[in-house]
């Protein structure tokens, strides 16, 4: 939570799961914290002497792990969470192998995670114009935009099919440049205000 400047656990397995996730801890704090802020993994083999080890949250969660392997979650050069690893069962720490391996698959969450919120965004942005649509347009049926938006109507199927791959697209335009964004944009304004002018001929 960049806003409040905190890392907050959102997804957890194993022993004490269900005790970790929604805690929150500064991001100055802690292991995890270090790795927030220097984007850089880390492997510790003795976390109690570590001076960068927030015992006290450890200690409130129930479990304080020997060792900790802990890699950032990058997106678009920015970090965006980190993923921790504690204890490796069959060994006392964690080596090379187990931060490359760690780091392929943080790479692969990232990017999940990523398209996740951006298609949040997407969904919300969609809402809000399906809202105005509807408020503006006296006749235009809500039923049939869900229809469309659900696909539960066979006949909307290429419509729906159509939205997506416009969603696609948009989600595609918003990984460039600030430049590149406006001029996309200004495009669709234009084509927008083109097919508003033909329906009103």
């Amino acid at each position: 939570d960049e806003q409040d400047g905190v890392l907050e656990f959102k997804v957890a397995y194993g022993v004490g799961k269900d005790d970790v996730v929604g805690r929150r801890i500064p991001l100055h704090k802690g292991i995890a914290g270090f790795v927030a802020v220097s984007g850089q993994p880390i492997a510790i083999s003795d976390v109690q002497g570590d001076p960068r080890f927030a015992q006290d949250f450890a200690k409130s969660t129930g479990y304080i792990p020997r060792s900790i392997l802990a890699t950032p979650l990058i997106s678009n050069d920015q970090v965006i969470g980190v993923m921790e690893v504690l204890d490796k069962i069959d060994a006392p720490s964690f080596g090379i192998q187990d931060m490359e391996l760690l780091g392929v698959f943080a790479n692969q969450a990232a990017i999940a995670i990523n398209q996740s919120q951006r298609y949040d965004l997407l969904g919300e942005a969609l809402i809000i114009g399906l809202q105005e649509l509807v408020a503006d347009e006296q006749d235009v049926d809500a039923d049939e935009i869900r229809r469309a938006l659900t696909g539960s109507d066979e006949s909307d199927e290429t419509l729906r099919r159509d939205m997506l791959e416009l969603a696609r697209l948009i989600n595609q335009l918003s990984m460039g440049s600030e430049a590149e964004r406006k001029m996309c944009l200004q495009v669709l304004a234009a084509f927008v205000n083109y097919v508003q002018s033909q329906a009103r001929v």
